[in-house]
């Protein structure tokens, strides 16, 4: 499952691996076979299917890829987009600094599921002992005092990859940074919450305990003004669903929206 879940990403990169050669960009490995530095051909190799002719355009390769944790992951999408790339044969590693020529195509199947690595906690480590209610909690603080660092620090990794592609650009792997079109915590410029309850929808009921749950689902009911006054109401209360998953740094946000 996990190869799939990121093969947009993996067929990017190493379709800009193959053609670099076109754009003055470092030697390619040797160990790579010159019967598959034809795009069509390796696409073949790995039975994909594809919708269309790919869109071409150039990107330049972050020297960094370090992930710091409530900061813009450029470096996640490089780093998890050459974790499968090395399963096929290529080291991306090799293209820091570079710039290359992108082919991205778009599969006929579409993309499951999503996945992420997480970075060391630095200054929100703190955050990694928080309840599921006090790390939602500790996001609205965040969002009120304009910390917007340590409210991403609150996301998890899915959150933070959708960040990099919602509302991208046309002919751009992924935005260029944290923006109110791309990203939930700059998508906010107030939020007070007043209540918080844990609700298991499919039988209609709140959970009082929710033992080793590792995914949960609450509902905040809070004091809000988004960046865009075209979904806020008139007296700014609203009723927002959030879910929140735990992992080994704690309770995360993976999403905050108007409906379950």
């Amino acid at each position: 499952m996990a190869r799939r879940q990121f093969i947009m990403i993996v067929l990017t990169c190493l379709l800009l691996f193959l053609n670099m050669g076109c754009n003055g960009g470092k030697k390619a490995s040797p160990t790579i076979q010159s019967s598959i530095w034809k795009p069509e051909v390796f696409l073949q190799t790995l039975d994909y299917k594809v919708q269309s002719q790919p869109d071409k355009f150039l990107v330049d390769v972050p020297q960094d890829w370090e992930v710091k944790l409530g900061e813009y992951p450029e470096g996640l999408y490089w780093r998890l987009a050459n974790v499968f790339s090395k399963d096929a044969g290529f080291d991306l590693t090799t293209l820091k600094g570079s710039d290359v020529e992108a082919w991205r195509y778009s599969l006929v199947d579409g993309l499951p599921g999503s996945e992420g690595l997480f970075a060391d906690a630095g200054e929100n480590g703190d955050l990694a002992s928080l309840g599921h209610f006090e790390l939602l909690d500790a996001f609205f603080q965040a969002i009120q005092e304009g910390n917007h660092t340590r409210a991403r620090a609150c996301l998890n990794p899915n959150a933070l990859l959708t960040a990099l592609t919602v509302n991208r650009q046309a002919y751009h792997l992924y935005n260029s940074g944290f923006g109110g079109e791309n990203a939930l915590s700059e998508s906010i410029v107030e939020a007070k919450p007043n209540a918080y309850k844990v609700m298991d929808y499919d039988s209609g009921s709140e959970i009082k305990d929710i033992g080793d749950r590792t995914t949960i689902n609450v509902v905040v009911d809070l004091y809000m003004k988004s960046l865009n006054p075209v979904f806020d109401t008139p007296d700014g209360q609203e009723t927002r669903f959030a879910v929140l998953t735990k992992h080994d740094n704690g309770w995360k946000i993976g999403e905050l929206g108007t409906g379950p």
